[in-house]
């Protein structure tokens, strides 16, 4: 009995782990665009509000998607060691994220030499080559520099995938 119950633990972990690796991060909303694309793709019929069957045909599409992702040998069940996999893989890239953006933060406080909380041209100068490739893009209110809140919507922008 408790090793079911940790399987079920483990299962809806996992499918809440595979269903968060493609959304937002915790303290980050997506951005405008992408929820408008999302709800345009549930709102089948076009009248500008999600009816329940249109909200449980995504969510049953967005769950067969992360089941798919689990089942790694394509046979249309979940093993322990699967799902297993799939809670570790989850937990990898979590702290990988972690880890990048701390050392992200690090390394801009650094270049932060007049302490603004703000990165300018200038202090970025060569190096970090895609913030200063980019720098226009991400500079929303165009005051010539980069804020915490615009470089984190910035690099949202860079994850979200190609359509």
């Amino acid at each position: 009995m408790k090793k079911m119950i940790a399987l079920t633990v483990g299962l809806l972990a996992a499918s809440i782990a595979v269903a968060q690796q493609a959304g937002p991060r915790k303290g980050e909303g997506r951005d405008p665009e992408a929820r408008a694309a999302a709800f345009a793709a549930s709102d089948t019929n076009r009248d500008g509000k999600l009816s329940l069957a249109e909200f449980e045909a995504a969510r049953t599409q967005k769950l067969a998607e992360q089941f798919a992702k689990m089942d790694e040998n394509k046979d249309g069940g979940l093993t322990q060691d699967e799902m297993r996999e799939a809670v570790r893989e989850h937990r990898h890239m979590r702290s990988a994220r972690k880890h990048q953006a701390m050392a992200m933060r690090e390394h801009a406080r650094a270049l932060d030499t007049n302490g603004d909380k703000s990165l300018s041209r200038s202090e970025i100068g060569d190096k970090m080559p895609k913030l200063s490739e980019n720098f226009d893009a991400i500079d929303l209110d165009k005051d010539g520099k980069l804020s915490g809140d615009e470089m984190r919507a910035g690099r949202q922008a860079l994850r979200k995938p190609a359509n």
